[in-house]
This record gives structure tokens, C-alpha cells and sequence, in this order.
């Protein structure tokens, strides 16, 4: 009898001992959101306790499967569905019960604790998005099936194995006396599931652009999508993906120079085509006028091989980034610039104007009819006067880990800008936003001071509260 209490003390020590970990990330995790959604707690204290290896990629685990109580251990699970919460329930103590979570708010806060979105990293081993009922289960029969929530919705959502970008080619035309650009990025998604599944991405365009055309390629045959308000098309949309499950592609902007692009059906081992039209206006004050669209949320995988077939033509010459000047050719009278891009290089590529822009320029509208008239856009910048150089400035960081290696950079232009008008710095941080005097930027903008996703939001209320 003493070897059979002995054996079984051992052995619920051994359990709690293996709960201890989940039952303190569990802690962790509440702590946090409560501070980011309900401002009670302090964040800057709770969001850098996740920001260990193991509680990060458990997060980015239950940014899957959910939050419920059964995921922290049979224990946290006994509080919820077992005796024991019978029994709490029945006293009305809910004390120690524990917290279910959804996954929108722990892929919210997976971002805030690493700086990047969920759907940026490989999902984890052994996650598979079979649903049974409202429990997610692993099984290796369902490996070449996928079940997508987010279908037809307004959000990026989970990463998809099995559905991967193919193909990505830019054309991109630049005319610097009309300081404008108009490039087409056709992408091919290929799905090796046994299901058809929705691509979705956001995409970040150059300063100012617009998607001005849009295509979808439906048995090898291009068809043009048409224009309507962001209510209308989206309705459209998700009864054609839902209900007639026939084949649509809809952009819409989603924020300043972004759009959230999907399309349905990628069909089980096959492809899909899109294509979008931009249009983008340059500056020629500043050293780089065009940049290149970038794919900075996605449900797909991007190979590590994968690289943009980007071509560029001009009348005029342009100055080319970095290390990809030796790409350029004149060809025809006309300057072009081909090169195959590396998906981790296509952020570093742009294209500078070396000349401004004409100050009156025409064309004429082909949608107006036979005659169709001419459209004359002048110029007439505002001068600058010698108040507008005095007027303070307010300058935001973002103190996110994504800008962590621009640290120097941003140090270093601020220091410059600090010289010529007068300058308040704003950080954000994981809690309430920091002034940086201009004297400490030196100190207070280093590497390690960016981390996580950090929220501009208190920043800007800050520096509108100190303009009023």
C-alpha cells in the first residue's frame, strides 16, 4: 500500500510538474491581451515575457488550433469540461477557470509579441486544418486536403500547405515628363491539394499608386474585371466563391497604397492567373521615384527560389538601385532594364528620375466617344516659404522589429533633419509612445530598442493632442 500512495504522489507530481509550463503560459497569454485590448495591465511588461522560442512558436500553434482549454494540457482542460468544473460551476466560482481564446485575437497579438503576421511562417508541424465538429484533429489521411475558414472573407487568414505562388512577372512603362508609371504584375498560383483553394495576399504599392485594371485568365482566355463600390464588388464576390463557386478575382484597397487581392477557384493540381494593373505617380524630388509592389501578407507559400521576371522601359534613363545597375540596356532607342529579381531582393529594387516633370502635359480620353477631348493636366507647385521651414515637425517611429535593421539609417536621417527645422520624435513601444529628444537619438533609436509589432496608434494620438 505505501509503494502504491508513493507511486501514485510521484506521479501527480510529475504531471503537475509537466502542466507547471502551460499552466504559466496560459497566465502569460491573458496578461497580455488584456493589456493590449483592454489597456488593463502594462504591455510593455506582459508582451516581452512571450518573447522566448517555445512560447512564441506555441503561440503561433494556437494561432491554428485556437485557444481553448483542452490546448493547454489535460489539466487546464479538467477546470473547463471535467468534475472539476462541474463542481465550480455548481459553486459559482469561476475564479480558476480557465480562458478560452480566439484565434483572431492570438494571431492579433502573435504579431504584436514578433513583428511579423502569422501567415509569414511555415505553420507548425503536425497542423493540419481538418475540422471535426469544432475540434481541430491530426491525421495523416487528410494531408492532401486543406479546409480554409477564411475562405471568401476579409482577412489574409492561415497559410495554406500545398498552395504556393509559381510565377511572378512585372512590365512596368515610366515617363518622367508626366511623372507617372503604369506597370502590369501578372501572378500564376499553384495548388497540389486534392481541394480548391482561395489565394489572398496584401500587397503594399508604391507611394500613391491605384490598381487601374485588373485580369483573370478562365480557360486560357483573359477576361477584364470591372470596377464598383468596395460593398458591391465584395458581395459579388463572395456569392460567386460560396454559391455559384465559379471563378472571380477581387482587389480592394484595405489601407494607404495597400489592397487585399483574392482569388477562387485554384484548382486541385492546377493554376490560376491573375493580373493587376498599377498605376503609380513618380517624384522626381526624391532619389527613388518608382518602387516595387511587394506581397506582405499572404495564405500561400513563396519558394525560396522564386524570382520576379521585372522589366522596365523609359524614354528617358533611369538610375537604378544597388547592385542591379549593371542590368540596365538600351534597346531600340528606348532605355529598358530586364532582370530576373530574388523575392528577398525585390524590396531594394527601384528606379530613380533624372529629370522633372514637364509643367504642362495632355492626353485624350478614349472613353469619351468619337471626338474624344483633350485632358491638360498643369502643374503649379505651392512655394515654400521661409514659415514653412520654421513650423515644428512631428516624426513617428515605428520601433517594430521589421525596421530593426534600418535602425542606423533612420538615426542617421533624423540627425540630418534635426539640423534644418525643429523636430519632435515620437517612439511607439509595446505600451505608450516615447518622446526622443534629438540629443539622444543616438542612445534611444539603437537595434535593440525595435521589437515585436509595435502599435503606432498611441503615437499619432500623441503628436495630433500636441498639434491642437
Amino acid at each position: 500500500m505505501g509503494l502504491w500512495r508513493g507511486g501514485l504522489v510521484a506521479g501527480l507530481l510529475a504531471a503537475a510538474a509537466a502542466e507547471w509550463r502551460m499552466v504559466s503560459v496560459h497566465g502569460d497569454i491573458q496578461n497580455a491581451l488584456n493589456a493590449v485590448q483592454t489597456q488593463e495591465g502594462d504591455a510593455a511588461k506582459e508582451l516581452p515575457k512571450l518573447r522566448t522560442e517555445w512560447r512564441q512558436e506555441f503561440l503561433l500553434r494556437l494561432c491554428y488550433t485556437g485557444g481553448g482549454a483542452g490546448n493547454f494540457g489535460p489539466l487546464r482542460h479538467l477546470f473547463d469540461r471535467g468534475l472539476i468544473g462541474q463542481g465550480l460551476n455548481g459553486l459559482g466560482n469561476n475564479s480558476i477557470r480557465t480562458t478560452s481564446f480566439d484565434r483572431e485575437s492570438l494571431r492579433a497579438l502573435y504579431f504584436r509579441v514578433t513583428g511579423s503576421p502569422f501567415s509569414d511562417v511555415p505553420p507548425p508541424s503536425g497542423v493540419l486544418r481538418m475540422r471535426e465538429g469544432f475540434r481541430m484533429v491530426e491525421d495523416e489521411r487528410f494531408e492532401a486536403f486543406a479546409w480554409d475558414e477564411d475562405r471568401g472573407g476579409s482577412e489574409v487568414g492561415a497559410r495554406i500547405r500545398g498552395l504556393t505562388m509559381q510565377s511572378s512577372l512585372m512590365d512596368w512603362h515610366v515617363d518622367a515628363d508626366s511623372a507617372l508609371a503604369h506597370g502590369e504584375w501578372a501572378l500564376e498560383f499553384h495548388n497540389k491539394l486534392r481541394n480548391a483553394q482561395e489565394a489572398r495576399c496584401q500587397m503594399l504599392l508604391p507611394p500613391g499608386a491605384c490598381v487601374s485594371r485588373l485580369t483573370l485568365w478562365i480557360n486560357g482566355e483573359p477576361r477584364e474585371a470591372a470596377f464598383g463600390a468596395r460593398s458591391q464588388v465584395t458581395e459579388a464576390y463572395r456569392q460567386t466563391v460560396v454559391v455559384d463557386r465559379r471563378d472571380p478575382v477581387l482587389v480592394n484597397m484595405s489601407g494607404p497604397d495597400r489592397v487585399l487581392t483574392q482569388c477562387f477557384p485554384v484548382l486541385p493540381n492546377g493554376i490560376m492567373k491573375i493580373r493587376l494593373g498599377i498605376t503609380a505617380p513618380l517624384d522626381s524630388q526624391a532619389p527613388a521615384a518608382l518602387f516595387m509592389p511587394l506581397i506582405v501578407e499572404r495564405n500561400f507559400s513563396i519558394p525560396a527560389a522564386t524570382r520576379h521576371a521585372v522589366w522596365v522601359q523609359s524614354p528617358q534613363p533611369l538610375e537604378v538601385s544597388g547592385t542591379w545597375k549593371d542590368a540596365a540596356a538600351t534597346q531600340n532607342g528606348a532605355w529598358t532594364w530586364q532582370a530576373e529579381v530574388p523575392q528577398l531582393e525585390l524590396a531594394k529594387l527601384n528606379f530613380g528620375v533624372k529629370q522633372a516633370p514637364l509643367s504642362k502635359v495632355w492626353t485624350t480620353d478614349k472613353l469619351a466617344g468619337s471626338e474624344p477631348p483633350i485632358v491638360v493636366l498643369e502643374r503649379s507647385p505651392a512655394p515654400q516659404t521661409a514659415e514653412d521651414a520654421k513650423r515644428p515637425l512631428f516624426v513617428i517611429v515605428d520601433a517594430s522589429a521589421g525596421l530593426r535593421a534600418h535602425a542606423a539609417t533612420i538615426r542617421g536621417a533624423l540627425q540630418k533633419l534635426a539640423t534644418k527645422i525643429p523636430l519632435t520624435i515620437l517612439a511607439s513601444t509595446d505600451g505608450e509612445a516615447v518622446e526622443v529628444p534629438v540629443a539622444e537619438i543616438e542612445n534611444r533609436l539603437q537595434s535593440a530598442n525595435f521589437a515585436g509589432g509595435r502599435d503606432a496608434v498611441p503615437a499619432f494620438k500623441a503628436a495630433t493632442d500636441s498639434c491642437a
